[in-house]
């Protein structure tokens, strides 16, 4: 099967390729969420990508969207766990390392999903109360359901109807994890991943019940007895909700697989993340504010508030256009804040950081960009401090 590789917000022709009629749902589907355009030529096709990275296969071809900065796949793994907060998941640059030599980003994530689930296991799966209801036990156990025990002896059935409660694997947090391999097993083409996530599917078969439902992850409360948990859901949580275009209706079914991530809410998690962690201010991050009022009150968001009032925008880009400008400086206004940063990251061919300013308004937007890779690396190595100072000199504390 032909790989075709290209970058966010890139186009290219392929004459060599056509689409098969099976294609066609696909394709609508990608076009419609503005993931990728697939046009068929006279000769050939046309693939224009946008700020989505990830992979679709096809009857006879694979498309592979690649990041617009070069980032290693090690950097990119561990950009995208710090930004979903799976990132206390230990990712070894060994199993990293290995998988890209045959496997691409999708793979790479469901090979660490297997590992933790593996470990999982191997410790001990999670287990909690749950109620039944029985109307045929032989036995007396937990509390009589009068009702229909009445009903037992005017039939004179030498039963009893009880609800009682018994310590299951069958719980929210283990289904989770057993959906998620199911859907792993059917959308990987590897066959190392389908043997694996296959073997610990049957593990937890022999556990509880499989339930062809997508979970509701807000359900599950963390406490100390599940804590281990969380990060784990994070991680089946971006492959479930990434793997939605075009891959199947039941999860048994197999089908034309896709897996796309949108680097632009990754880029702003991450660098929201970093900044409330290591940056001195108070951080809030995607704090509604009432800008309109009329008919219907609406709000804006920006993306980061530092001290209640200084604009810190995250931008993936190379640099501002005018939308962006009127954006922040709407927020600044807003906020009653006349100095605001914009956040970028930086290019092999970067731009050095620079001020634009509006006399007439007497504002100052900073336009600032970090180095992804270089900021992976301090984050790999503990080096809080470096950290720090890094982004006290990209927003000062002085404001």
């Amino acid at each position: 099967m032909k790989i075709v590789e290209i970058k966010e917000h890139q186009t290219s022709i392929h004459e060599d390729l056509e689409l098969c009629p099976d294609d066609m749902s696909v394709v609508k589907k990608l076009k419609d969420s503005k993931i990728l355009e697939i046009q068929e030529l006279r000769r050939g096709i046309e693939i224009k990508s946008s700020e989505y990275v990830g992979v679709v296969k096809f009857a006879n071809f694979e498309v592979v969207v690649n990041p617009k900065i070069h980032l290693p796949s090690q950097n990119l793994i561990r950009l995208i766990a710090y930004a979903c907060e799976f990132d206390d998941i230990v990712i070894y640059d060994k199993d990293v390392s290995v998988a890209t030599a045959h496997e691409n980003l999708l793979d790479i994530l469901i090979n660490f999903f297997a590992i933790e689930c593996r470990r999982l296991v191997s410790i001990g799966l999670l287990k909690s109360y749950v109620t039944h209801d029985n109307d045929d036990a032989s036995f007396l156990r937990g509390r009589l359901l009068l009702s229909q025990q009445v009903i037992h002896m005017a039939k004179k059935k030498p039963s009893f109807a009880c609800r009682y409660d018994e310590l299951e694997f069958d719980n929210l947090e283990n289904q989770i994890l057993y959906y998620c391999l199911k859907r792993c097993f059917h959308i990987t083409k590897s066959p190392r991943l389908k043997k694996e996530t296959g073997a610990l599917a049957r593990q937890f078969s022999a556990l509880m019940q499989y339930v062809e439902i997508y979970p509701d992850f807000k359900q599950v409360q963390y406490t100390r007895l599940n804590k281990h948990y969380e990060s784990l859901h994070k991680l089946a949580q971006l492959i479930i909700d990434s793997t939605g275009i075009g891959n199947f209706d039941s999860v048994d079914t197999d089908a034309t697989s896709s897996f796309f991530i949108n680097m632009n809410s990754i880029f702003e998690n991450f660098v929201a993340k970093i900044f409330d962690k290591y940056h001195p201010c108070m951080v809030e991050y995607q704090k509604s504010m009432p800008a309109w009022t009329g008919d219907k009150t609406r709000t804006i968001r920006p993306d980061i508030l530092l001290n209640s009032k200084i604009v810190v925008d995250a931008k993936y880009k190379r640099d501002l256009d005018t939308c962006d400008l009127y954006q922040i400086g709407f927020y600044m206004h807003e906020s009653k804040h006349y100095t605001g940063y914009a956040i970028l990251p930086a290019y092999e061919s970067a731009i050095c950081d620079y001020t634009i300013t509006s006399p007439k308004q007497n504002i100052a937007i900073h336009v600032k960009t970090i180095n992804l890779n270089c900021v992976m690396n301090i984050l790999d190595s503990n080096k809080d401090d470096e950290m720090y100072n890094m982004l006290c000199d990209i927003v000062p504390m002085e404001i």
